[in-house]
């Protein structure tokens, strides 16, 4: 059916907004998209008509200039958003497009900060008297829809209530309506309520006025500082990624505590709904180390929980297969996807690899190919290699349309260890994250401070922290002692180094809550009650929200039940595991590795005992219990990874089984199928010098204590190389075992 315009009667082309005949509207103007819950905030200059009458025209005109420029930064900063600039007034909404648990708290701290900001731009100017503004903030349901220039527009009874109350409110007051006041009373400390007559209202609006937020609230909204051109380049890659369908990857590198993280999260944060966001976090509960990143994404895409028994696994990952791939193709993706939770019933293992990425690789080709999807890595330079080679791919466009961002977190080891990292793909963008400057160290350090820190001390923050952010953010904790735990008594020194800080922000907290931060180091991922009670028998939720609450642990962002936690940043975690005692990280390691072998995860119950093994070997270097323990299981886990084709991930664990071995000439039958299995590893990276000489090393081994297995799997391969790659030069073969491989050869 065609459709006719309505004024002039002359038929509409498809799609079109306006009659192109006379231009009127093609249908509404605006359209309700949806209904959501947000919060909005009116502030405006006080007495802007006596500004303009006593400044110059330009000078008052440059003034509103910078008073928008600072409250859109403040209010960007707390994730709200601008929507209009009204005369002197600004209207912000918080809630688009995500709603967030906390948007009224962050309008309210948004209140506070522009109230600052603009008190410091007056004095800069040496205006008199100073320069302030009325605000008005309420949460309520709107209608969001778009005008037809494509601009977001918030229309409701709660974009009233918010213009009444800015109206309603005193010089500098931040005045809320009772919505916000029910939703932020228990972090924001308010006055008595009052009732404000509003034009339009029948009755009057409950109205209370901010007086200060708690410093539990102040350190939970801390504003994003800097970084907006940061923040440009990634948005300005997912509309790149999602217009043309060819993939992004994004490397976000800098120092530890640098803000690589919270970059990501602050995009995450502002993307459209439309967008999937995906987190490749390393978790305890995958089948593969290597790629724990991958499966903690396709355990999140397919609703797959930590206790899920394998059944209920089965089921969900077969249907996401069926829904993000064709139906001949979904029987195939399914044994893929089972490969990263160990329940395929393939026996072939040399497979694994190739296998686990096309099927990555295939589930994301299926979620990206209609809508955006928003990948984040952290940690990229700790993965190991067939992972990043997994990243690497998916920033290389494939057959169909791949609308993928792909965002990888690392420090600078990443690019040093592989400097054509994302030379691979078309679209590679490098970010690397420099130190703030002063001012926005400065910036930073008030704000953290919660306005508890005075100019002085943060301008000490600021010069001793170097522009790092996570410095600035725990040295104002560490000052602010009711968020630490302390009794607020003693001098307030700012220490010399993040790790100074951090030990004395621990040292404040409760010895109950300490203890239990100590023990929860020990965890390689993120853990839950049930997990902690493993190394900790009397940890309740209650410890562990004060624990979030000292700013200590975070809760995982992957979703799932039951609840995770994690240490809140890598440096933190480091300073709280340095203090515990040898012997006590040898008793926590011990019980973690037990539980892991139990919960059948060979590898990673690996890697806590050679943790305990370290330990060990410092409080008693002749008792050779745990680290046999540990050489024995690490020699499991690199036979695991090496049957897998996992060689680079088979060759670190070999190295570390016999980093625990001891002195050579102690090296038994164990020490030999290491270096047989570390030899073939080499062998099939290509390592041929390298493989040579373990497998040498292997045979001299296997003759000595007379072990068929190993002279039989070094022989193999020394056989191999021999043959195929001797003569051209790339190595030499001991004579002496090129005769024994050719006795061995011809007994076949």
């Amino acid at each position: 059916m065609v459709r006719a315009c309505s004024v002039c009667g002359l038929p509409l082309p498809e799609g079109a907004r306006f009659c192109p005949n006379c231009g009127a509207a093609a249908g509404p103007l605006v359209e309700t998209e949806e209904r959501k819950m947000v919060t909005v905030l009116f502030t405006d200059l006080v007495d802007s008509t006596g500004l303009a009458q006593r400044f110059d025209a330009e000078r008052a005109r440059d003034l509103l200039g910078r008073f928008f420029d600072a409250a859109s930064e403040e209010l960007i900063a707390l994730r709200g958003r601008p929507e209009k600039f009204i005369g002197d007034a600004v209207m912000a909404v918080f809630g688009l497009p995500h709603v967030h648990e906390d948007d009224a708290l962050r309008a309210v701290r948004a209140g506070l900060a522009i109230r600052e900001r603009v008190r410091r731009l007056g004095e800069s100017l040496g205006m008199v008297p100073p320069l302030e503004v009325r605000t008005g903030i309420e949460t309520g349901e709107a209608a969001v829809g778009r005008s037809p220039t494509g601009q977001l527009l918030v229309t409701g009874p709660v974009v009233n209530t918010a213009a009444r109350l800015q109206a309603a409110a005193q010089v500098g007051q931040v005045l809320v309506g009772q919505t916000t006041y029910l939703l932020t009373k228990a972090s924001v400390a308010y006055g008595r309520p009052r009732r404000v007559r509003a034009k339009g209202f029948d009755v009057g609006l409950e109205a209370y006025g901010v007086e200060d937020l708690t410093p539990r609230s102040a350190r939970r909204t801390i504003p994003f500082v800097g970084r907006a051109g940061e923040q440009a380049i990634l948005g300005q890659s997912l509309g790149v990624a999602s217009t043309t369908g060819r993939p992004v990857l994004v490397t976000v590198a800098g120092e530890a505590g640098i803000g690589k993280s919270r970059l990501a999260d602050e995009l995450a944060a502002g993307v459209s709904a439309a967008v999937l966001i995906l987190r490749g976090q390393a978790q305890a509960h995958t089948d593969t180390a290597t790629f724990s990143p991958a499966a903690a994404i396709v355990g999140d895409v397919a609703g797959i929980r930590a206790r899920d028994d394998p059944e209920v696994i089965r089921g969900r990952l077969r249907e996401l297969a069926e829904r993000t791939s064709g139906d001949g193709a979904a029987a195939r993706l399914t044994q893929r996807l089972l490969l990263l939770f160990g329940l395929t019933e393939s026996r072939d293992e040399t497979a694994f690899v190739p296998e686990v990425q096309a099927g990555f690789i295939s589930v994301i080709d299926g979620l990206a190919r209609d809508h955006p999807v928003l990948l984040i890595f952290e940690d990229v330079h700790t993965l190991k290699a067939p992972m990043l080679d997994l990243i690497e791919r998916l920033g290389v466009h494939g057959q169909g349309p791949r609308r993928a961002l792909i965002v990888a977190l690392a420090r600078g080891e990443l690019l040093e260890d592989r400097p054509a990292w994302g030379a691979v793909g078309g679209n590679s963008v490098l970010i690397r994250l420099e130190a703030l400057s002063r001012d926005e160290s400065v910036q930073l350090a008030r704000h953290a401070g919660g306005g508890r820190i005075d100019e002085l001390e943060a301008t000490e923050i600021a010069e001793r922290a170097g522009g790092n952010p996570f410095f600035i953010i725990e040295t104002t904790g560490m000052l602010m002692p009711a968020v630490a735990g302390a009794d607020g008594r003693g001098t307030r020194t700012v220490p010399p180094t993040v790790q100074a800080v951090v030990s004395a922000r621990i040292d404040a907290l409760p010895p109950r809550l300490r203890d239990l931060a100590r023990h929860a180091s020990v965890f390689k991922y993120a853990f839950d009650l049930s997990e902690l009670t493993v190394v900790d028998p009397g940890a309740t939720a209650e410890e562990l929200a004060q624990l979030e609450d000292c700013e200590v642990v975070v809760r995982d962002p992957q979703p799932g039940d039951p609840q995770r936690w994690r240490l809140r940043h890598s440096t933190l975690k480091d300073v709280v595991y340095a203090s515990l005692p040898k012997r006590e990280r040898l008793r926590l390691h011990e019980l973690v590795a037990g539980y892991l072998q139990a919960a059948g995860h060979p590898s990673l119950a690996a890697d806590h005992l050679e943790l305990a093994a370290f330990a060990a070997i410092d409080l008693d270097p002749n008792d050779r219990s745990v680290p046999d323990r540990a050489a024995d299981a690490l020699l499991v886990a690199g036979d695991r990874a090496r049957r897998r084709m996992e060689s680079r991930t088979a060759i670190d664990r070999y190295e570390r089984s016999l980093a625990l071995a001891g002195a050579e000439e102690r090296w038994q039958v164990r020490e030999a199928r290491v270096l047989a299995g570390k030899g073939e590893s080499h062998y099939w990276l290509g390592e041929y010098s390298a493989a040579t000489l373990a497998l040498t090393r292997a045979v001299e081994l296997g003759e000595k204590h007379d072990d068929a297995f190993a002279l039989a799997l070094a022989l193999r391969f020394l056989g191999d190389v021999a043959i195929n790659f001797e003569a051209d030069g790339f190595v030499r073969v001991d004579p002496r075992i090129t005769l024994e491989v050719s006795l061995v050869l011809l007994k076949l």
